[in-house]
């Protein structure tokens, strides 16, 4: 028993000494540029990338930048830590690694001087800028920025603090890029704080709680040919810009807006479609079949709806359930007419119920009402369609005006 309890006790006093060794090794305490190891002929400061920098003060590395090289850079009050540089250039630079930052500041002090250049090619790598990074304008006039990060499997950036004149551009293709209660200002007229560049293939978007407070400049940009399969913004807030979104708006196919401002309305799918003083015919080839009514349709309301002809096509990202109303007036083509209005989906469902109207004389007036519901997804395509019930002669008819709302609910 005496054996045993000493074999435990010897086994719990290696173990101990060996986690605080590990911790020896992997910590680095830095309070000065000679903490860290010798920069290169090009000023690059390259990290040993299974250790954890734990900066105190602001440290001032001249005209130098750091390579993070997969080691996390760590400090413990952001208002106080933090990495000071005039280099051209990012300041902290790296490449096909993880990247993790907590409660670290960077002053971009050099003119050309910006914070970050994060890349990963390998869409394997995690970028995480937490709780207190800030980025912080040591020149002003310059055009300094943020920076870029481009790639990894997933971006965070939470909690942090911008008080610089450019913001941050967002490059190449990613799995999801996450930003949650960040406060932005400084931004200058011609720059925005989140700026999504041409290049961007991006399968998730959450940006939520995010302060953007600065006069001019926009709150986000997305460009051509960025690629953003779907995005939810929520509960952000925006003061001072002359442009909140550019690029898109709450109604872009993807885009769901909730919550964030008076500026920014919520996202919801609507359509208002109509026609006036028609003159064209609608033809009945088969009495026993509907007909798309004939004729232009011009569009009131068209959010996330585009127009095909006869055809409303809904253009959102997840499938939606509608209230449909629609009226139309025409004018009888046959003696005791009768006629019945429908909703056609996709060409060949038809969406109960139906409205119908008879005892008509020719030429007299008419007029139907229809209200029903219809779940779509995107693709799917809506068209008000007409039946002439019991004309054998397959008279055709007038419809002169007709109102088609589609309303999300």
């Amino acid at each position: 028993m005496k054996i045993l309890r000493f074999k435990i006790a010897y086994i719990l006093i290696y173990l101990i000494g060996f986690a605080t060794t590990y911790a020896q090794t992997n910590e680095v305490q830095v309070s000065s540029l000679s903490n860290f190891p010798d920069p290169n002929d090009e000023g690059e400061i390259t990290l040993n990338p299974n250790s954890a920098y734990s900066i105190h003060g602001m440290v001032n590395i001249g005209d130098n930048y750091i390579n993070l090289n997969g080691a996390s850079l760590l400090g413990t009050d952001p208002g106080k830590d933090g990495i000071v540089s005039t280099v051209k250039g990012a300041v902290l630079r790296s490449k096909d690694v993880m990247v993790y930052m907590d409660k670290i500041a960077v002053v971009t002090a050099g003119k050309n001087t910006v914070a970050y250049e994060f890349v990963d090619e390998t869409r394997a790598k995690f970028c995480n800028l937490f709780e207190g990074c800030s980025v912080l304008d040591g020149h002003q006039g310059s055009k300094n920025g943020v920076g870029m990060i481009k790639g990894f499997n997933t971006t965070c950036i939470d909690l942090n603090y911008w008080n610089i004149e450019n913001g941050l551009k967002v490059s190449g293709r990613s799995n999801k890029f996450t930003g949650v209660l960040n406060y932005i200002t400084g931004i200058a007229n011609e720059n925005s704080a989140i700026e999504f560049l041409d290049d961007v293939n991006i399968e998730d978007i959450v940006l939520s709680g995010n302060y953007f407070v600065y006069t001019g400049g926009s709150a986000i940009k997305v460009n051509n040919g960025a690629k953003v399969n779907q995005s939810k913004l929520s509960l952000n807030l925006f003061q001072g810009q002359s442009t909140i979104f550019e690029g898109f708006d709450s109604y872009s196919p993807g885009w769901e807006m909730i919550g964030n401002g008076v500026q920014v309305p919520d996202s919801k799918a609507k359509a208002i479609i109509y026609m006036n003083d028609n003159t064209v015919e609608t033809e009945f080839l088969n009495p026993e079949l509907f007909q798309p009514i004939s004729g232009a349709f011009s569009p009131i309301v068209s959010h996330r709806f585009s127009i095909e002809g006869t055809k409303l096509k809904f253009i959102g990202k997840k499938e939606v359930s509608f209230d449909v109303l629609a009226n139309v007036a025409g004018i009888c083509g046959y003696q005791n007419g009768s006629y019945s209005i429908a909703i056609r989906k996709n060409g060949s469902e038809l969406i109960v119920p139906k409205s119908s109207v008879g005892g008509l004389n020719k030429g007299s007036g008419f007029t139907l009402r229809l209200d029903s519901q219809v779940d779509m997804k995107e693709g799917d395509y809506l068209e008000l369609v007409i039946k002439s019930n019991g004309n054998s002669e397959n008279r055709p008819v007038v419809i002169s005006d007709v109102t088609l709302k589609v309303d999300q609910f």
